[in-house]
């Protein structure tokens, strides 16, 4: 899969991303989305401290997809048969993913909709998890959070945004801190 629109982004060992204004790494997506997602400790010498928000949120998977003679944009697909494809070729496709310990914050929508993981870790140094983080991630059976750290429940002054918990729609989820 061929990923444009990826603005103000660097690009290494497959993963795009952004520094902040301490020179760490934010990761924003990736190239490929293999079945284990090992997000790497540091990109290009900066040290990976957060997945940011919709990094590998399906909905927001590509903006292009790449057949075999070259990159077709989504302008040039239906949207119905790009729903179809995203269903089959991204929200089921990642299985795991490997967080290192650098990661601090997981941002909102991080992994929104991939329900074809079972597992995950979040790392002892999180301190942050974003509003629909992990929102219909249905296979994973078990969250361990660290303790102490900020997990997103809702919106607090406006009722529009109640179901935006960053574990919404994992209800036979078990969310433990630890």
């Amino acid at each position: 899969m061929a990923l444009v629109n990826r603005e103000n982004q660097l690009l290494a060992n497959g993963f795009y991303y952004r520094l902040n204004e301490n020179g760490e790494a934010i990761i924003c997506g990736a190239e490929v989305w293999p079945e284990v997602l090992i997000i790497p400790e540091a990109l290009d010498g900066h040290t990976v401290v957060e997945i940011g928000d919709y990094a590998f949120d399906t909905d927001n998977a590509a903006d292009s997809v790449c057949f075999c003679n070259g990159p077709v944009s989504m302008a040039q697909i239906s949207a119905n048969f790009m729903d179809i494809m995203v269903a089959d070729m991204v929200r089921n496709r990642l299985k795991k993913v490997v967080l290192p310990e650098s990661i601090r914050r997981i941002g909102s929508c991080s992994f929104y909709q991939n329900n074809g993981i079972t597992e995950i870790n979040i790392p002892r140094n999180v301190r942050e998890i974003g509003a629909l983080a992990f929102a219909n991630v249905w296979g994973v059976k078990r969250f361990e959070i660290p303790v102490g750290a900020n997990v997103y429940k809702e919106y607090p002054d406006d009722e529009w945004w109640d179901d935006q918990a960053a574990f919404e729609g994992c209800e036979g989820a078990e969310i433990v801190f630890v």
